[in-house]
């Protein structure tokens, strides 16, 4: 089984992260994301419409001196983002209603999935429609 973790966004930090290739955190999840490891598989949760993103995969760090509260909170402040986790993927797709479908999704608080969380989230993106490019996505990372 994979590491999961879920950062949330809004409709603009999203299109960011899906141009830069890269993720921020917040001040809560800071702790959280210094244990993130390559490989560990990652998703967006816009919570302004319901969607889950992903797959994801942890790539690397820009700068592995400490991580920087960041833009992936509930208000998105983006002048203070940190671009510190390279992030890369394949093929992505969109979960509709993702926090009715994992009620898990609602109340999260830290970024961090158990096992079978991010078993689930990866069953059911495998079975939803890929993301349309029309909402600003980078094209697929080979």
């Amino acid at each position: 089984m994979y590491a999961g973790y879920v950062f949330v966004c809004n409709k603009e930090s999203l299109k960011t992260c899906m141009r830069q290739k890269l993720f921020a955190c917040s001040r809560e999840t800071i702790k959280t994301v210094e244990e993130l490891g390559l490989g560990s598989v990652v998703f967006l949760l816009n919570k302004e419409s319901n969607t889950l993103v992903g797959p994801f995969t942890a790539a690397g760090y820009l700068d592995r001196t400490g991580l920087e509260p960041g833009a992936w909170t509930e208000v998105t402040d983006m002048h203070s983002m940190s671009e510190n986790i390279r992030v890369k993927w394949e093929d992505l797709h969109e979960l509709k209603n993702a926090q009715t479908r994992f009620p898990f999704l609602k109340e999260i608080k830290a970024c961090k999935l158990s096992q079978f969380q991010t078993q689930d989230l990866l069953d059911a993106l495998n079975q939803a429609p890929l993301l349309s490019t029309k909402q600003g996505s980078a094209p697929k990372d080979k």
